[in-house]
């Protein structure tokens, strides 16, 4: 049982099965490829859907998840010590990264930056596009299981304001208009 973030409400509680982990991580792996033996930093908090679903895809992909707290000065340090494959970021960091730190090599040596937790603003669009970065927007809940669609920045070389991509393998996605 995990609490969703509240964003649009009261924070509930969501049940989630084996079923619905081990099924989003296939997707993920679908979309993303993981490798294993990959470094996968992960700074998001573990009692929300997205740091306990990186824990999750560590163990069925047999990849090495590094647990961190976040710290904008220190992440592109820590990326290169730990020789880190992948990391999942809310734009609030990328954003931090592009004020603080100007060393854009650091992010390039990644096979994956996924980015999700909020809408991506164009100028992170611009950044990790302008910068041939491997960016990845995630889309998805916690009442998912975490990101359910996605698409590769340098796949997608116009902004779309509130675009989430294309649903992850076995993910259907309809909308739904409750009256």
């Amino acid at each position: 049982v995990l609490f969703t973030s509240g964003s649009s409400s009261n924070p509930k509680a969501v049940e989630l099965t084996f079923s619905n982990i081990y099924n989003n991580a296939q997707g993920w792996s679908e979309a993303i490829g993981f490798d294993e033996g990959s470094k996968y930093l992960n700074i998001l908090p573990l009692y929300h859907i997205s740091g306990i679903s990186i824990f999750f895809r560590s163990i069925y992909f047999y990849f090495i998840s590094i647990v961190s707290n976040y710290d904008k000065n220190k992440i592109l340090d820590l990326i290169k010590k730990e020789d880190v494959n992948y990391v999942s970021m809310v734009p609030k960091m990328i954003t931090d990264i592009m004020i603080v730190n100007k060393d854009k090599k650091i992010f390039e040596t990644l096979k994956a930056v996924i980015i999700g937790g909020d809408a991506v603003s164009k100028g992170v669009y611009e950044y990790i596009y302008n910068n041939n970065i491997n960016g990845y927007v995630s889309y998805g809940m916690t009442e998912t299981a975490s990101g359910v669609a996605g698409y590769w920045i340098k796949e997608a070389p116009v902004f779309k304001n509130g675009w989430i991509g294309y649903p992850h393998e076995y993910v259907s996605i309809s909308i739904e208009q409750n009256n």
